[in-house]
């Protein structure tokens, strides 16, 4: 990983009776400040849905979603 780029793999904590869920995926984080994350889903005993999240703060509003991710999503 490029310095200045970090990946956590993190937990849940429950807000109403406190329990914590530990690893819930991963959040890779890149120096400019977009992200993205693998997490898991579902609450089956059996099998998993894999959530990808792709996360970058921009002041333009008219930028396309796609144009704005393309460089986390390649």
């Amino acid at each position: 990983m490029a310095e200045g780029n970090t990946a956590v793999n993190f937990s849940y904590t429950d807000p109403v009776d406190g329990s914590v869920s530990k690893n819930q995926g991963y959040i890779f984080r890149y120096k400019d400040g977009s992200r993205f994350v693998f997490r898991k889903s579902g609450t089956g005993s059996s099998g998993a849905t894999i959530r990808v999240y792709l996360e970058k703060y921009s002041t333009d509003t008219d930028i396309d979603v796609s144009d704005a991710l393309k460089e986390i999503s390649d």
